[in-house]
């Protein structure tokens, strides 16, 4: 499941930005990150007494095909906080140095991409899009080599460290590896994990019994398929494009997770991807419900051991009713209806969207210049 790895050193680590609001939901006293002793612990030249730094494994679906083990290649946990509401959050340096994982990277991250995944990380935990979350950003004072443009033009950058935070790291590959290595204990044991750490509601839920049949796992993935299906709606809904879909990608708690090559859509344009290397645009914006949709089932295939074909193929079908349901909902609040006629509604934003493709209507600005409309609107 994981490797006990410490963190390489930085030469001259600076605190570059940290969020005072995560602190708070942390129970972490903000004045602390402010010493040089927080900067050390956070890029990962310092280890906390109790804190058994790791990578964890997995493997995942790549553009389509099997990639076989992946993992952890520049991330690496700390540990994990305990609030006294007891809510767990794992916390996980990315760019702190290489790991068994690394295959053929230096385990580093450069500044610009380290500062676009703490601004959007950000940005979407208070647009109300399900996400991870930067907690630091820490300049290392060392360069890396990077080919930004995949053209053979490799420049000195300088390197960064961010705190990811989150209540599990896990994801559909964490369960796809032990498919398989067909290790049908190890997708028990790590199902079980889930739910006693971040499901325990599964456990005295009265569902269980009657729609789940007492089967916690059925439950389980239920639930993870149906928080897939509203993450990508939220997506779609706010012009969002990952970028990088693939299922060692896929949170199994339903979060933004792995900010790549992501972008948002500015004038808009349904094939719109901001991934240079995706040529045939298979993770483009209106590709991005069906490729939940495909992750799901991989991830599915993994629980045949533990749940009924049938029943399996009975949550992965409710699927893009959820889908359809999420966004409906948003598209509601953006257009300012107090309610949605599917038929109706469904129609009117199909020809909303064809229209700003054909005038190039920049997809953000327009919602914002209608919630700008001083008069009120009725439906």
């Amino acid at each position: 499941f994981y490797t006990f790895i410490n963190p390489s050193f930085s030469s001259n680590p600076k605190l570059n930005s940290f969020s005072s609001n995560l602190c708070k939901t942390l129970e972490l006293d903000s004045n602390q990150f402010l010493t040089s002793f927080a900067t050390q612990v956070f890029v990962g030249n310092e280890i906390l007494q109790k804190s058994k730094p790791f990578a964890t494994c997995y493997g995942g679906h790549q553009f389509g095909s099997w990639a076989g083990q992946l993992g952890d290649g520049r991330a690496i946990i700390l540990g994990e906080i305990l609030t006294s509401q007891q809510k767990r959050f794992e916390l996980q340096l990315k760019g702190a140095g290489p790991t068994p994982f690394k295959r053929f990277a230096d385990g580093r991250a450069v500044l610009r991409s380290s500062v676009r995944e703490f601004i959007c990380s950000e940005a979407m935990h208070y647009l109300g899009i399900p996400t991870t979350r930067c907690l630091t950003l820490i300049t290392t004072g060392d360069k890396v080599a990077r080919d930004m443009y995949y053209d053979g033009r490799i420049k000195m950058e300088p390197s960064a460290v961010i705190c990811r935070v989150a209540p599990t790291f896990l994801r559909f590959g964490s369960f796809e590896i032990w498919l398989e290595r067909k290790n049908d204990l190890n997708i028990k044991l790590l199902a079980d994990y889930l739910i006693d750490y971040h499901f325990s509601h599964i456990l005295s839920s009265e569902q269980l019994k009657s729609k789940f049949n007492n089967n916690k796992y059925h439950q389980l993935l239920d639930e993870i398929i149906q928080k897939t299906a509203q993450l990508i709606a939220y997506w779609q809904a706010f012009g969002f494009v990952h970028g990088v879909l693939n299922t060692d990608n896929m949170s199994v708690l339903g979060l933004t997770l792995d900010y790549g090559p992501f972008g948002f859509i500015d004038q808009f344009d349904n094939l719109y991807t901001p991934n240079l290397t995706d040529q045939n645009g298979r993770y483009c914006y209106q590709n991005q419900p069906n490729i939940g949709l495909w992750n799901c089932t991989r991830l599915a295939s993994c629980f045949l051991s533990l749940i009924e074909e049938d029943k399996i193929l009975k949550s992965l079908s409710n699927y893009s009713e959820i889908y359809e349901q999420q966004l409906e909902k948003l598209f509601a609040q953006k257009l300012g209806f107090l309610q949605w006629n599917k038929e109706q509604d469904n129609l009117l934003l199909t020809e909303l969207l064809t229209l700003m493709k054909f005038d190039n209507i920049d997809f953000t600005n327009f919602f914002r210049v209608l919630s700008e409309n001083n008069n009120e609107l009725f439906y």
